[in-house]
């Protein structure tokens, strides 16, 4: 295949969105089941009634810790989204390639 040529092989195309989307949907459920998990931390039992514990949630709220959610979730929805993405790349492109293909009006040799 000549250097300016790209191939798509529509089954390995399937295969690896398949693969992006079983990989996304483990990170969904991971980054679910995490985000509980530290969420349900943050009670008043982890800070403590003392001064000591108060200044250490201000200074934990004043960090920014708590919105790590927020910045991190367009991560998870962008990686989510990526395979789909291909997928609609691929088939425009296999579609292209289609309908070019209608447009050839001569006989090539070996198709």
């Amino acid at each position: 295949m000549p250097d300016d040529e790209i191939y798509l092989d529509p089954q390995t195309v399937s295969n690896g969105v398949a693969d992006w989307d079983a990989a996304a949907s483990s990170l969904r459920a991971a980054w679910t089941e995490k985000l509980a998990a530290i969420n349900g931390l943050h009670t008043e039992s982890t800070w403590g009634p003392d001064g000591p514990g108060q200044q250490f949630k201000a200074s934990y709220e004043k960090s920014g810790a708590l919105g790590f959610e927020a910045s991190a979730q367009p991560l998870i929805t962008q990686d989510e989204e990526l395979g789909g993405k291909v997928r609609t790349a691929a088939e425009l492109t296999l579609g292209a390639d289609a309908v070019q293909a209608q447009q050839v009006d001569v006989d090539v040799e070996g198709l």
